[in-house]
């Protein structure tokens, strides 16, 4: 609005305020004028506006990507702050103890914490549909075999727009509109993903298994998680000054 992206903290009607020009353009602001829809399962993000920013932590907890592909998650994750943009599937591939599902945490804590966390396997529209409805940036963890034509073309909608339309339960001319249009996760062990018309909307990362030595650039497998959380703060901050 007015040149400025908003992000809901999660907290309240606290609100991250970055503005487009001005030289300190991130403020933390009472949600007076931006009102944003309400979600008894939102989380909390964990910015601190003194701190100073640092993104490139990020990459010393993500699975070992090279230096193009973490240039393409960074596009993604920045895209996803827009609103109304044209939003790719990103799927993330590897084997087991590749990091699959720790990268897709660690991107929603970032862009979209909830208590839903990393979803089950995506099995029908209609779970297609509830995240809509209750995220920012929908993902469906550990997929496995390929995905129906049904559900491959609601993930088109969910890339490009699309809307979802359904009776309103106990009514007979009430309708429940679902907006499709997020910026989806999905990983898997391989590809679930046929239809041409779908893989030209998806953004492909390919993960190597990860050693003992990845693990313990982040201060070991056991700490990994609480290491992560007294970073995040500086990894927000960091991440909000490229978005300005």
């Amino acid at each position: 609005r007015n040149d400025c992206l908003y992000i809901n903290r999660g907290k309240g009607d606290r609100q991250i305020k970055i503005l487009k020009k001005k030289k300190n353009g991130i403020k933390c602001v009472k949600g007076r004028k931006i009102k944003f829809r309400s979600s008894k399962y939102i989380g909390e993000l964990d910015y601190r506006h003194r701190l100073k920013g640092d993104f490139s932590l990020f990459w010393k907890y993500a699975p070992i990507l090279n230096e193009n592909d973490q240039l393409l998650l960074l596009a993604i994750m920045v895209n996803a702050c827009f609103p109304n943009n044209e939003y790719p599937v990103l799927l993330i591939i590897g084997g087991p103890g590749s990091g699959k599902t720790t990268l897709t945490e660690i991107i929603l804590e970032v862009i979209d914490p909830t208590i839903f966390g990393v979803s089950a396997p995506l099995t029908s529209v209609e779970d297609i549909k509830l995240a809509a409805v209750h995220r920012h940036m929908p993902a469906f963890d550990n997929n496995g075999g390929v995905f129906s034509p049904a559900i491959q073309n609601m993930l088109c909608q969910s890339s490009t727009g699309g809307k979802s339309n359904s009776r309103k339960y106990f009514t007979n001319n009430d309708a429940i509109v679902v907006d499709l249009r997020k910026s989806t996760i999905i990983n898997s062990l391989q590809s679930p993903l046929s239809q041409d018309d779908l893989l030209s909307r998806t953004i492909h990362l390919q993960l190597k298994p990860l050693t003992i030595a990845d693990y313990t650039k982040a201060g070991g497998k056991t700490n990994f998680k609480s290491r992560f959380k007294e970073d995040l703060p500086k990894i927000l901050k960091g991440f909000y000054e490229i978005l300005h």
